[in-house]
């Protein structure tokens, strides 16, 4: 891009109209460089974004499985389910919140990320999609 802007300058610098004109059209090609860039950034961050959103989920979806598990494969009467079995699940229970609030966050971040870029994709769908979730 440089190299192009300085070809534009010394064709400018040679008096004719075309170089002139080849300065404004690098001008404005840089403009949509650098939009295209910054734009290309943005996706980039919403992205990333969006994948730990999903990796949260995912872990915390694997969390919620293994205590119905450990539920399930206790269905004695609750007089004879030791303390250390109670005291784990609460534990299990007390990780799985926060995984929870780490999920919410991560989507209501990427919903936030999601209006602040105003682009041509349809992040509607995609901030749909997380509704359920938070």
């Amino acid at each position: 891009m440089d190299d192009l802007a300085k070809q534009a300058a010394s064709l400018a610098e040679s008096g004719g109209q075309e170089g002139k004109v080849a300065v404004e059209k690098v001008v404005q090609l840089r403009k949509q460089w650098d939009l295209t860039l910054k734009l290309v950034e943005r996706r980039i961050q919403l992205a990333l974004s969006y994948v730990g959103f999903h990796k949260k989920s995912q872990q915390l979806a694997l969390e919620m499985d293994a205590l119905e598990q450990y539920l399930k494969i206790e269905k004695l009467d609750a007089a004879q389910i030791p303390d250390s079995s109670v005291k784990h699940k609460e534990a299990k229970y007390n990780d799985m919140s926060s995984s929870y609030g780490e999920v919410e966050s991560k989507g209501k971040t990427f919903i936030k990320e999601a209006e602040d870029v105003s682009t041509c994709i349809d992040f509607n769908h995609g901030a749909w999609c997380f509704d359920p979730y938070i």
